[in-house]
Parts: C-alpha cells; sequence; structure tokens
C-alpha cells in the first residue's frame, strides 16, 4: 500500500460513521490525479465505499463482516460538508406541496446496493 493510500485510511479511520473523505483534502499530499487513482483502488478493494462523486466512506467493520455506514448518517455528513439541504423524495405521496422547484434536476445518491437518494441545494429551495 502506498504512503498516499495509507494516509486516506488513516483519515477515514477518525472519522464518526458516515463521515467523508474528498479528494481535495489530500491535495498537499500529492497530485490530483494520484489522489483520484488512490482512492478509485482503495474503493475498487473495498477499503472506502464511493458515496457520490468526490465523496467516500469507510465501511463500518461488524462481527459477520463490513457494511455500509447508515443511510442518515452519511446522508447529515453531506448536508454538513456541502451545505446542502436534504429533502425526502416522496413530497408527492404525502399530498404536501414540494418544497423543491420544478425544471431543476435532482442530484442522486447511491449508498453501495441501498435505493438512491435525490437532494438539492439550499439555493434551490423554496423557503
Amino acid at each position: 500500500m502506498s504512503p498516499l493510500s495509507a494516509a486516506i485510511l488513516s483519515a477515514a479511520q477518525v472519522l464518526p460513521e458516515g463521515g467523508l473523505v474528498a479528494p481535495k483534502e489530500f491535495l498537499h499530499r500529492a497530485s490530483r490525479a494520484a489522489v483520484d487513482q488512490a482512492l478509485s483502488r482503495l474503493a475498487r478493494e473495498g477499503e472506502l465505499l464511493r458515496v457520490g462523486r468526490g465523496a467516500y466512506c469507510l465501511p463500518v467493520a461488524s462481527r459477520y463482516g463490513s457494511r455500509p455506514p447508515s443511510t442518515e448518517a452519511v446522508v447529515e455528513a453531506i448536508a454538513s460538508t456541502h451545505g446542502e439541504v436534504v429533502v425526502p423524495n416522496g413530497a408527492a405521496e404525502t399530498k404536501q406541496p414540494s418544497p423543491i422547484r420544478r425544471g431543476v434536476n435532482p442530484r442522486r445518491l447511491e449508498i453501495d446496493c441501498r435505493p438512491p437518494l435525490a437532494h438539492r441545494p439550499v439555493r434551490l429551495c423554496t423557503p
């Protein structure tokens, strides 16, 4: 394992469950291409999970094997890191007016094999 990969894993291990690791956190250690390649290799080997574009998290180890972190923890980490508001994608089912403006494509998150989550940045939500 390269020193960059070891640094990425050690930084991810000190984060709480669902904490995000981004490539820009390691640009002081190597070039952007090297950081992206190290993150990609760690995700391919199962050491990290790719949550979204430029967002990785550490799988949770249990006595039955590794599992992805809870969806709520990852969503809270994304909301706090990127300053985005996460809204449920079922406003039509609750018969409440949707707080999302129409005509804007949502960003979709896929955490391991769970159904995708949709969220929008703060600036796109109506007050």
